[in-house]
């Protein structure tokens, strides 16, 4: 029943997927809006899937954890195949409305990196948790090492995915170029004022996908597009780049506070061990739920004053101009509207441009 609701939404999706970019062919919508739309159908996706498997699962589903374990990655699979479809049929739309120039599997790729992206951290919560409770309420003694070894695999499988989210892989190719060393000496300088070392910054193929943007990596590295090196000034690149390295030097803090709740976590959970096998399996599910959202949330709230700090000490180095011109800069090249939020974590521009005045006002 549960395969039947998750294939039914699935197909639903792709086909409300579709509408989206015909409407976009026909002229409809803008290109930015049909983004925009798409964005909101996966979450609704994701949503209708998680929905369907925690009421299945609350109320006694027949599924041992192992089995849920494969069902989760099954779920992925569907939702990369459905999203696979749509962006298979926007790749010509997007090549001719921005001028995307690489091949459509390349494309198509790259858009589905971006959505395993937002899955990572979901599949990873499930397959930790189905461990959790497979371990607790004792359910790996029914199969002796082979259980063990059940266990071992969901817990082993969801801190990969976990670790394939937060070293964040590049999804564009690195281009061969090297940055001036005026730059670079910049970049290194601010990495020493926060205690910190910047190892290297890497310029990414950005021109054929048309995006501008850059990224703080894992590893002490920042990555930036030539795309949007090509239009920004010397003054607003090193802005681009303050920024980022203030997420390198914010990182420390995030890795400090995720293991202070990973701790508290344990121990709580260790703690309601003996009560386990008592629980029915809605109060353990949500019991797990409510523990992933205690560590959560503290780490989006924290990640989200990261965001307006970084954009302060860029501008306490190289001025609100250079950031503010590099930012509006940066929505134009990649369409996104003033009031947009790319994600929960990052402000929209309209609320960057605002911080941007008030820091400015002191």
């Amino acid at each position: 029943m549960l395969c039947w609701l998750w294939i039914g939404s699935s197909v639903l999706a792709a086909a409300l997927g579709l509408r989206l970019v015909s409407s976009l062919s026909a002229g409809e919508r803008s290109f930015g809006r049909a983004l925009r739309a798409i964005k909101r159908l996966f979450l609704v996706s994701v949503g209708v899937k998680a929905t369907a498997a925690f009421g299945v699962f609350s109320l006694g589903g027949a599924y041992s954890e192992p089995v849920w374990a494969g069902l989760i990655l099954v779920a992925m699979g569907l939702l990369l195949g459905e999203f696979g479809l749509i962006f298979w049929r926007l790749y010509p739309l997007e090549r001719r409305h921005r001028g995307v120039e690489i091949g459509i599997w390349d494309y198509v790729a790259m858009r589905l990196g971006l959505i395993f992206e937002h899955l990572a951290p979901l599949v990873a919560g499930g397959l930790m948790i189905l461990s959790i409770t497979y371990t607790l309420r004792g359910g790996y003694r029914e199969y002796g090492s082979l259980g063990i070894l059940l266990a071992g695999l969901m817990g082993t499988g969801g801190v990969g995915m976990g670790v394939l989210f937060f070293r964040r892989r590049l999804i564009l190719p690195v281009r061969p170029l090297t940055l001036p060393e005026s730059l670079m000496g910049e970049v290194r300088r601010m990495g020493r004022e926060l205690g910190i070392t910047v190892r290297d910054v890497v310029v990414l193929d950005g021109r054929r996908v048309r995006m501008a943007n850059a990224f703080a990596l894992s590893g002490g590295r920042i990555a930036i597009t030539d795309y949007l090196l090509a239009h920004l000034e010397p003054r607003e690149v090193l802005a681009v780049l303050a920024h980022e390295v203030a997420h390198l030097a914010q990182r420390r803090r995030l890795v400090r506070l995720w293991a202070y709740l990973l701790g508290a976590a344990v121990g709580l959970t260790v703690g309601l061990a003996p009560l386990w096998e008592r629980f029915p399996n809605w109060v353990g599910i949500l019991l797990m739920g409510l523990l992933g959202f205690g560590m959560s949330l503290p780490l989006v709230l924290m990640r989200a004053r990261n965001e307006r700090e970084a954009d302060t000490y860029a501008v306490s180095e190289y001025g609100a101009e250079a950031l503010r011109s590099a930012l509006i800069k940066m929505a134009r090249l990649n369409h996104r509207e003033a009031q947009e939020q790319t994600d929960r974590l990052h402000p929209s521009l309209q609320e960057r441009l605002r911080l941007i005045e008030r820091f400015e006002g002191r």
